[in-house]
C-alpha cells in the first residue's frame, strides 16, 4: 500500500501543480459560471439561457455522468480554463470540490427547491426520461411497484443524498470557505427574467434586459428534450405526498439541528 501511495501522490500533485503553472501563462477570456443544482431544479434550462446570454460554451466539468457524483474533474477544468464557460453539475461541497473551485475561482450557484415538489418531479424523470439517476440505484422495474411504494423508494433511497448536498454547501458557505448565490427554483420560475439578471450581476457580467429576454427566448425555443425543464410547477408534493411520506422527509432534517432548511420548504 505504501508502495502504492508513493506512485499515485506525486502524480497527483503533479498535475495540480501544471493546473497552476498553466494560469499564470494562460490568458483567460471569459470565466466559469458554475450552478451547483439539486436534480430536478430546471438548471438545465438554467445553464442553456446563460450559455445564450454570454457566448460562453456549454460545457461538462465532471469526468463523467450516470448514477455517480458529478464531482469537478481537474482536467476538464485546465480544458476550459481558456475560455468562458457555462456548467450545471449535482455536485456536493466536498473538500476537493471547493478546493478546486477556489484554485480556479469558481463562484457557483447553488439552485435548490422544496423537496416535496421534488419527489413529485423524481418519479415523472424515471418514466420520462429514464431509470439513471445520481441520487440513487434504480431501473425498468421501478414500473412493477404500486404508486405509493415507488414514492417510498424515492423518499428512503433517492432523498438523503439531497440533504447531504443542502448540508455541505450550508456549511460551505456560511463558513465563507466559498463564495455562492443561493437560488430557490420556485422563485426562478416564477421569473427567469429576474432569475438572470441576479446571476449576471452575481457575476458582474452588465447584461441588458433586451440581452436577458432574447437569451430566455432563444432558450424556450430550443427542443424540449435539450432544455429537460418539465412541468415547472411548484406545490404539487403537497397533494401527492401522504402525511406519513412527509413525515418520513421531516424527520431526515432532526440529524442536522443547526441547519436552516426552509429554502427545502422544512421549516422547524
Amino acid at each position: 500500500m505504501q508502495f502504492i501511495k508513493k506512485i499515485i501522490k506525486p502524480k497527483a500533485e503533479r498535475l495540480v501543480d501544471y493546473a497552476l503553472k498553466m494560469q499564470r501563462h494562460t490568458s483567460r477570456r471569459g470565466e466559469y459560471i458554475f450552478i451547483a443544482s439539486l436534480p430536478k431544479t430546471g438548471s438545465t434550462f438554467m445553464a442553456k439561457a446563460l450559455s445564450h446570454l454570454t457566448g460562453y460554451r456549454y460545457v461538462d466539468l465532471a469526468y463523467a455522468y450516470e448514477r455517480n457524483d458529478q464531482n469537478l474533474y481537474l482536467p476538464k477544468l485546465v480544458d476550459a480554463y481558456s475560455f468562458g464557460s457555462v456548467t450545471h453539475q449535482h455536485v456536493r461541497a466536498t473538500g476537493p470540490n471547493i478546493k478546486l473551485m477556489n484554485m480556479f475561482s469558481i463562484k457557483p450557484v447553488i439552485l435548490v427547491r422544496n423537496i416535496f415538489d421534488i419527489v413529485v418531479s423524481i418519479r415523472d424523470h424515471m418514466f420520462n426520461e429514464g431509470y439513471a439517476f445520481p441520487t440513487f440505484y434504480c431501473n425498468e422495474k421501478f414500473g412493477d411497484l404500486d404508486d405509493t411504494t415507488q414514492i417510498d423508494q424515492i423518499i428512503e433511497m433517492g432523498i438523503p443524498w439531497y440533504f447531504n448536498f443542502y448540508v455541505s454547501w450550508y456549511e460551505a458557505t456560511s463558513s465563507n470557505r466559498i463564495e455562492a448565490l443561493w437560488m430557490q427554483y420556485e422563485n426562478v420560475i416564477e421569473s427567469w427574467g429576474e432569475a438572470l439578471t441576479m446571476i449576471s450581476q452575481f457575476y458582474t457580467l452588465n447584461k441588458t434586459k433586451q440581452e436577458i429576454d432574447d437569451a430566455l427566448q432563444r432558450t424556450i425555443d430550443m427542443k424540449k428534450d435539450r432544455t429537460r425543464l418539465n412541468k415547472g410547477i411548484a406545490g404539487r408534493g403537497d397533494a401527492a405526498l401522504s402525511d406519513v411520506q412527509k413525515e418520513k422527509i421531516i424527520k431526515m432534517s432532526r440529524f442536522y439541528p443547526w441547519v436552516d432548511f426552509s429554502l427545502l420548504g422544512i421549516e422547524k
